[in-house]
């Protein structure tokens, strides 16, 4: 009887943190949604062109983040920092950035704004991650979450900047428009 009921009480706990785990997906994902019509209102309000190429990307990015979002997890990251070390991450040329730091200085800097705040959104992510938690609760009982969240960004910007590029990536996978724009996804 035992071992029944700790059978059912592990696979209870397995479910749950799968249920967990696609609601932080789906949270991570509305925020990045968030983030996402944000820079259209920016481009709507006129603050920057649909056509920049500094806007283009950073949306890119955003719909890449969005469309591989269930591959951010606390066991893939921890993989990823181990796999790609900091001084190969800043020794490569990264797409995103090369076009971002090919635009206007206002355009970079508002799309700027964005990345960062989208690197916060997945840091918090990973933050929430049951693979993580405890380490989260050690940063939350240290310095809070918002800063605990700046303090994976900084620690892993190199792997972020490598992250970025692999979302810019899979963001121009979305389907293109027959003149070559990107379909409003």
């Amino acid at each position: 009887m035992n071992a029944l009921m700790s059978f059912l009480s592990i696979i209870s706990i397995i479910v749950l943190v799968r249920l967990y785990n696609g609601y932080r997906t789906d949270v991570l994902r509305q925020a990045l949604f968030e983030l996402r019509d944000a820079l259209f209102d920016e481009a709507m309000a006129g603050k920057i062109s649909f056509q920049s190429p500094a806007y283009q990307a950073t949306r890119t990015l955003l719909n890449g983040m969005i469309r591989f979002g269930h591959k951010l997890n606390g066991p893939n990251f921890i993989g990823f920092l181990i796999t790609v070390p900091k001084d190969r991450a800043k020794g490569q040329t990264l797409e995103f950035f090369s076009v971002l730091n090919s635009a206007p200085e206002s355009e970079r800097n508002l799309c700027l704004i964005y990345v960062t705040r989208a690197h916060l959104k997945v840091a918090g992510h990973l933050l929430g991650s049951p693979f993580l938690l405890p380490l989260a609760m050690v940063l939350l009982l240290v310095s809070g979450v918002e800063s605990a969240a700046k303090r994976v960004v900084r620690l892993g910007k190199p792997q972020f900047a490598v992250l970025d590029n692999l979302a810019f990536r899979e963001g121009l996978a979305v389907p293109q428009t027959s003149s070559g724009g990107l379909i409003n996804a």
